[in-house]
């Protein structure tokens, strides 16, 4: 049961974490803050090594 539940817990926080990091980059592009960019692409980049990561634990 544990890693049903460590399963589902990464298949919603990684897409999610994506999807906040996308949100952040282009509220952060309205507001002209170029830190703001750098920072939602990192959450973006950040939730991939983390797909990437439970991919591999998966095989």
């Amino acid at each position: 049961m544990k890693s049903y539940v460590a399963g589902l817990a990464t298949a919603l926080v990684i897409p999610a974490l994506a999807a906040l990091g996308g949100a952040f980059a282009v509220y952060a592009g309205y507001d002209d803050a170029p830190g703001g960019v750098l920072i939602g692409f990192a959450l973006i980049a950040g939730a991939a090594v983390l797909s990437l990561g439970a991919a591999r634990r998966n095989r």
